[in-house]
């Protein structure tokens, strides 16, 4: 892994201003290759500063959340272990969630309101809550 490691040291471009390590081409979690096995750069990078087994199944379950607002980011230390839930109300409260970006129900309407903790539209609801009466089934 030490070898890994250092391969992608060579391959990260540091933002001064952020102090974001800069992977690869895109903006997204890159890949990177050593001795025909493939590493993912921001797991590399935070198992190898905290001494963690990269190939130890039970660390691969962990969820590494980011910190940094930049996806492109492999710098461990904008990253800490958390669980699936810490990391589903970050992109929420950050507004990176894909479901925090639509504004517009499935039928077009905009989401107007909050029921039960989830956003939707009014004339939806009305037009379901006006079938289920229809049906005998709410009152």
């Amino acid at each position: 892994m030490e070898a890994a490691y250092q391969k992608l040291l060579s391959k990260i471009n540091v933002e001064e201003k952020t102090g974001c390590w800069l992977f690869g081409y895109r903006d997204d979690h890159n890949l990177i290759t050593h001795d025909y096995k493939s590493y993912v750069a921001s797991r590399l990078a935070f198992a190898y500063k905290y001494k963690l087994d990269y190939n130890d199944r039970s660390w691969q379950a962990c969820h590494i959340n980011e910190v940094c607002p930049n996806k492109g980011c492999c710098n461990p230390d904008h990253m800490y272990n958390g669980t699936n839930a810490t990391n589903m109300n970050d992109a929420v409260r950050k507004g990176t969630h894909v479901q925090t970006r639509k504004i517009r129900c499935p039928k077009g309407h905009e989401y107007d309101r909050v029921y039960n903790g989830q956003r939707c539209c009014s004339t939806c609801r009305n037009e379901q809550r006006k079938k289920k009466r229809r049906l005998g089934v709410w009152k």
